[in-house]
């Protein structure tokens, strides 16, 4: 087994860390009356806002096996 990078052990740690962050001020947040669909539209223009760098990392022509890709993420995501 080769050598952990340690980005491979910290990016875990942190992505853990927030994601239980997150769910605390979730909680409280709707505890003090805010409802479950502004939690989700909130939550859905966070992740739109966050992913639009991707747009500007794109290096690669994009071809029909992204597309199916994209589609399966854009399934799995509203499925879960």
């Amino acid at each position: 087994m080769g050598r952990l990078l340690p980005g491979q052990i910290y990016i875990p740690l942190i992505t853990a860390f927030l994601y239980a962050l997150a769910t605390i001020f979730l909680k409280r947040a709707l505890q003090d009356g805010v409802g479950a669909w502004r939690v989700t539209f909130v939550c859905n223009m966070v992740m739109a806002v966050g992913y639009q760098a991707c747009w500007v990392m794109h290096t690669h022509a994009f071809s029909a096996t992204a597309a199916l890709h994209a589609a399966v993420a854009a399934c799995a995501f509203f499925a879960g």
